[in-house]
């Protein structure tokens, strides 16, 4: 079964449309999730030079969860991270002049697969609309957008 089919059958929008039904706000959301940037000005799901990638659309109130993101978190998590996980990092291409591993991909001790898709999954839509919360409700940033959508998502 297929990415779409899975979330499909799992009614990911139905739930999180649920969950998110006591909030009100000046304008719709939407949420899909697609392949298509639906003649976005962004077009960030089909870009084949973009890394795997989900946003908000402000003109259009539509948050993309694109399936090249599903797609990549599901590969990462199929990988058993055996080491310590004090060794588990992530790239950065100089620390203190010096180079650093690759990133570390794969499972934590502790996690299954299915957590950590799950987990992500439901992380990345909450990032997404934290943005677009924050635009519908015109909340003031302090600090930088993508850790305001964290915070927003946190809360």
């Amino acid at each position: 079964m297929g990415i779409y089919e899975r979330v499909e059958t799992r009614k990911v929008l139905e739930e999180f449309a649920e969950f998110m039904s006591p909030l009100r706000l000046e304008h719709d959301l939407k949420l899909q999730f697609d392949d298509d940037d639906g003649g976005s000005v962004y077009g960030l799901c089909q870009n084949p030079d973009a890394s795997p990638n989900s946003y908000y659309d402000p003109d259009k109130y539509l948050v993309h969860i694109c399936y090249n993101w599903l797609s990549m978190l599901e590969n990462e998590a199929s990988v058993r991270f055996y080491n310590d996980p004090r060794e588990f990092v992530f790239w950065t291409p100089r620390i203190f002049g010096r180079e650093t591993r690759p990133p570390t991909p794969g499972l934590m001790p502790g996690f299954t697969r299915r957590e950590v898709i799950v987990g992500g999954t439901v992380s990345n839509i909450l990032h997404e609309m934290g943005h677009a919360i924050r635009h519908n409700l015109d909340l003031p940033r302090l600090g930088r957008e993508e850790d305001t959508a964290d915070q927003i998502a946190g809360f």
